[in-house]
């Protein structure tokens, strides 16, 4: 049973059902107390985190407090001739307890998914494994649950794109800014 359950419209007819049954189900939204997760991302951006009760996430005694959504912002092929694939994201989600063998991408079916290592934050970070769809793009959502409360400061990467190094003496995502000058009277 997953954390996440799909979250589409109901049909009225009944070959459009039928036809359901054959297809894998896609989880094209998640909502948490009744605040959609794509909408939120539409406001907020990405990565953004939400508390509280999914619909559909497992009761269990270590609890799932929170969703964090991240934004895939490459898909590399692996080091090895295994055909695994890295995938990097715009969250820095090392200081969370993600639960990576829940997460989903939205708008992508449940069905063939192969593993992946997703790479959280800055290369120097750890790395999860998890099977996510095959046909994964630059641009899609994945919705991850995690224990406890983590808050946006915990997720964000703070202005540095994942995989810059330093250049010149700073990271690409640093600029200097001069001190402000006081005027004279």
């Amino acid at each position: 049973m997953s954390v996440l359950a799909p979250v589409a419209p109901p049909r009225s007819d009944a070959s459009a059902t039928a036809s359901a049954t054959a297809a894998p189900a896609v989880l094209d939204d998640v909502v948490v107390a009744g605040v959609s997760m794509r909408r939120l991302v539409d406001v907020c951006g990405t990565p953004c985190v939400h508390s509280g009760e999914a619909m559909g996430m497992r009761g269990d005694e270590e609890g799932c407090g929170a969703l964090v959504v991240v934004a895939v912002t490459a898909v590399l092929a692996g080091p090895d001739a295994g055909g695994e694939r890295v995938v990097c994201v715009d969250g820095h989600l090392d200081g969370v307890e993600a639960r990576w063998g829940e997460a989903r991408v939205l708008g992508r079916a449940l069905g063939r998914s192969s593993v992946v290592r997703i790479v959280a934050a800055a290369p120097t970070s750890g790395m999860a494994a998890v099977a996510l769809p095959d046909d994964l793009a630059v641009g899609d959502l994945v919705v991850v649950p995690c224990a406890g409360s983590p808050a946006l400061h915990d997720v964000r990467l703070g202005g540095r794109p994942v995989g810059t190094g330093r250049v010149g003496g700073r990271g690409a995502g640093e600029r200097r800014v001069p001190p402000r000058r006081r005027r004279r009277h």
